[in-house]
């Protein structure tokens, strides 16, 4: 659903690359799926990973890779969070969710995070 939503919008967007699957071939690369975004009037890279979600309450798992590439680019990088339930779309940045992740401490490092995503709409 993310890889159709973001090749309609950037066929809109004059001198986007066309979007690329990433994941399909490389599920190392920190995210899933290679799009533009609009700055300036000029369109650059937009790293998208993609999570859903089926129950309640609404949750996702990031794992340190998918984490650290966000922290390497926070304003090129979100989430594409899927409520299946609502069938609803939200589009998280790396701000979004900085505040709720993991800090190692100590000789303690984290390897995934499963966050509960109870700012969206109550949940």
């Amino acid at each position: 659903m993310s890889f159709e939503l973001e090749v309609a919008r950037c066929a809109e967007m004059q001198g986007a690359p066309a979007v690329e699957w990433i994941a399909l071939d490389d599920n190392s690369a920190g995210y899933d799926i290679l799009s533009s975004r609009m700055v300036d009037g000029r369109p650059y890279r937009k790293l998208i990973e993609v999570k859903s979600c089926r129950g309640k309450p609404l949750r996702m798992i990031v794992t340190r890779n998918e984490w650290n590439t966000a922290c390497q680019q926070p304003d090129g990088f979100v989430f594409h969070f899927w409520d299946m339930i609502a069938s609803q779309l939200h589009e998280l940045s790396w701000g979004d969710l900085e505040p709720h992740m993991p800090r190692d401490q100590g000789t303690g490092r984290w390897d995934s995070a499963t966050l509960i995503l109870a700012w969206l709409h109550g949940n």
